[in-house]
């Protein structure tokens, strides 16, 4: 008798104690995953030979870019030799050894050389590589909806298929609710393009010449960027409307950002800058090491990661330090580092983050990251999860291994051999189950959560029929049908 009450008490007190667990909905083999409207997109690509006059073309694109390329040639050699003449500055301050002199008199000559000669050998290699390269006939994303369904839905390039090219290099970004998605892959050559996401394609908005970090506003009202040389952060509208542009701080490159509706946080090695999007006020947090930055949901707390993993918890108004959770006690007693944030729970509580866990154990990277919560109020770790994938991801940028729905109903994991995986928050299984239940057709229905408001699917019991979503119930085509599958009310797409 004694062993089962502890068995239960075991079961039951992860549940008193902080709530937090998930269990799998579903997994699949997939690249880049993103969360995207009421499922889980990864991209794709179909692809075929270029033709002759798709070749000629890229020939004569290939050459026109490639001229413009060596026109800036007096402008590197200008950077060479300004970087020279500073060089020299220093090195007079403290002359090295004589058998070193040599060595630093001849190395910007060496410098020129690498540049002059690397132009040389590449040129022919990037023509080969541009003129023959496979022509994609349609991109897109695969989509593997929460109810166990799915479709894929196609990318509106409006442009010339023989200006496609195959991307091993994705990085997309959606907003919180999953309604747009930002997109930058190697094809593009400096552009980002973002779309609204229906429910059969990718409605291309507009397209940006920038880099990471992007990223959109909780509401998906604006969409910010960092521009292609990293010194100025761009926000726009939905329309690609210029809202502000705001000059990063000193130390480096934007390495983080996190915009809402009211403000923008840059982070770099140099600290942070706050800026407020009505007035243009800005301010700064002077501190070296930044790595992550993340304003809270009712904005008004500012979340900072430190290397080598600290965590700063400022007043977002004054920028004054509210806490500093033990660094020690972080990395020795849990394990964990705030190396980048993934998010807030809806209640504030606890704080998601990721880190290389090689840099505890060993203090170098051993390719692969950790999904941490950690209790803001108790200062402990509720949930892990390891072998999810490594944090770096192209152009320079960070792709986060996981993300979670707003209401953290679910979670999605990017691990290791990219292997995707849904997760379910626990105290949404009953109700789903409960909510979903059918035995035949007429129990389901389509309309809005009769407690929630929002557009929902499930049993008929549960939903107001007379307020209803055309293009969430029925698709933008009319090709969805609600019905009873195995029990439970059921999305359908008919192809």
């Amino acid at each position: 008798m004694r062993n089962c009450l502890m068995i239960v008490v075991s079961m039951l007190l992860p549940l008193i104690t902080h709530g937090i667990e998930f269990y799998p909905v579903f997994s699949f083999t997939g690249k880049r995953p993103v969360l995207l409207g009421r499922g889980v997109g990864y991209y794709y690509e179909k692809t075929r030979p270029p033709t002759e006059e798709e070749v000629r073309k890229r020939m004569e694109w290939f050459d026109a870019e490639w001229k413009k390329l060596r026109e800036k040639e007096p402008e590197f050699e200008k950077a060479i030799s300004e970087g020279e003449k500073k060089f020299k500055e220093e090195l007079s301050k403290k002359p090295p050894p004589p058998a070193l002199r040599s060595f630093f008199e001849n190395a910007f000559k060496l410098i020129r050389l690498i540049a002059k000669e690397g132009i040389k050998i590449a040129e022919p290699l990037a023509k080969d590589y541009f003129t023959k390269a496979p022509v994609v006939t349609e991109a897109g994303f695969h989509i593997r909806n929460y109810d166990g369904t799915a479709h894929s839905i196609k990318i509106d390039y409006r442009e010339e298929e023989w200006k496609r090219m195959p991307s091993d290099g994705v990085y997309p970004v959606s907003d919180p609710k999953g309604n747009y998605l930002a997109l930058l892959t190697e094809d593009m050559s400096g552009y980002i393009k973002v779309f609204r996401v229906g429910e059969e394609k990718l409605e291309h908005l507009f397209s940006v010449e920038g880099t990471t970090p992007f990223s959109f506003s909780p509401s998906g009202l604006y969409f910010a960027y960092a521009t292609m040389d990293q010194s100025y952060i761009v926000i726009t509208d939905m329309d690609g409307r210029v809202i502000r542009k705001v000059k990063v701080q000193e130390g480096g490159g934007p390495i983080s950002i996190s915009l809402t509706e009211k403000s923008l946080a840059i982070v770099n090695w140099g600290g942070v800058k706050v800026v407020n999007l009505d007035n243009g006020v800005e301010r700064e947090i002077r501190l070296k090491g930044g790595k992550s930055v993340l304003f809270s949901r009712k904005g008004d707390k500012l979340f900072v990661s430190v290397t080598p993993g600290e965590l700063y918890v400022y007043n977002a108004e004054t920028l004054t330090l509210i806490s500093k959770p033990d660094y020690f006690s972080l990395t020795g007693k849990h394990k964990v580092l705030f190396t980048y944030f993934v998010s807030l729970s809806p209640d504030e509580r606890f704080l998601a983050g990721v880190y290389d866990k090689g840099l505890i154990t060993s203090g170098m990277t051993v390719g692969e990251s950790v999904l941490f919560i950690y209790d803001l109020r108790d200062e402990k770790v509720v949930y892990r999860i390891e072998g999810l994938e490594n944090i770096t991801g192209g152009f320079g940028g960070v792709f986060l291994p996981a993300s979670f729905s707003p209401n953290w109903d679910y979670l999605l994991i990017y691990k290791k051999g990219d292997r995707v995986e849904l997760l379910r928050a626990k105290h949404q299984l009953a109700e789903d189950k409960h909510k979903m239940a059918c035995e035949v057709d007429q129990d389901c229905a389509c309309g809005v959560d009769r407690q929630t408001g929002k557009c929902m699917y499930g049993n008929k019991e549960f939903i107001d029929t007379s307020k209803q979503c055309p293009d969430f119930c029925t698709g933008i085509h009319g090709r969805f049908r609600i019905k009873c599958i195995n029990g439970r009310c059921t999305r359908v797409f008919l192809q």
